[in-house]
């Protein structure tokens, strides 16, 4: 199997997981810890305003994007890997622009927006070097990024690594330095970080509450059998929520500046 065929076959997996309707169920239209209040408080750290062009990578169904573009009076451009998302993301605001792609080979032109936001998606890039640098090819010169992310600050303990990416394609979470260092390789300068862990915290308890639901509907006959059984998805929220305690889990988010260097575009 060559390294484009199972980079592929990842991102075909994710952007599919995210269309579950189990997965909907637990995780609404908002996919990341924090719902629009985290981004919220990305778009204040990037200083936003209604000069701006912006483009959401990872856009799903287009909450984040829209709120953007309510908050802050942007001009917000989404992209996604998932079509069907997409669909929801153009009923939802036909006024925003949407485009089909991968964020290791944007389908924009250098320099083209004044930032970029990410949030909850480079963890899953096969390629996160690729994807920075073309977030910093369509950076105009000064344009500034935002990152919102979980960091793993130590590896996932044995046996753990298969169910996390099956509940959200997240093994692959850099550490702190590890997510500084792929943002400055790739002529970004100012970097600065915001803990949002609480977000994290948050979401480990919603979901928790929501696969009660789940279960009791699963026992009813009402939804069609689970991945997994309440009591090892039970026993993994517990594992989070002490891998949150002790620093273990963090969610970050994270902003710098494209410097005015010369990006080249990923061959």
């Amino acid at each position: 199997m060559t390294l484009l065929h199972t980079a592929d076959t990842l991102k075909s997996c994710c952007a599919a997981l995210y269309e579950e309707p189990v997965v909907r169920a637990l995780l609404g239209d908002v996919f990341h810890p924090g719902g629009l209040r985290t981004t919220d408080q990305l778009g204040r750290m990037l200083g936003l305003s209604d000069d701006d062009r912006v483009l959401d990578v990872a856009c799903g169904p287009a909450r984040s994007a829209a709120h953007l573009a309510e908050q802050f009076g942007c001009r917000v451009a989404g992209i996604d890997y998932s079509l069907r998302l997409l669909a929801e993301a153009r009923a939802r605001r036909e006024d925003l622009w949407y485009v089909g792609g991968d964020a290791e080979g944007l389908p924009f032109a250098g320099a083209s927006f004044d930032a970029v936001v990410i949030e909850c998606l480079l963890c899953l890039c096969p390629d996160k070097s690729a994807a920075v640098r073309e977030m910093a090819r369509v950076l105009r010169p000064g344009g500034r990024l935002g990152v919102a992310d979980l960091a793993l600050e130590r590896p996932l303990p044995s046996g753990m690594s298969e169910v996390v990416a099956w509940a959200g394609c997240l093994a692959g979470a850099c550490a702190t330095d590890g997510y500084r260092d792929l943002i400055r390789a790739a002529e970004f300068v100012d970097v600065t970080v915001e803990d949002a862990s609480w977000a994290l915290a948050e979401l480990v308890e919603d979901l928790g509450r929501k696969l009660f639901l789940l279960n009791v509907a699963e026992h009813l006959g009402k939804i069609s059998s689970l991945p997994m059984s309440i009591d090892m998805v039970n026993a993994y929220l517990q594992a989070a929520r002490q891998w949150i305690a002790n620093g273990q889990a963090r969610y970050l988010l994270l902003t710098a500046r494209r410097s005015a260097g010369h990006i080249r575009a990923i061959a």
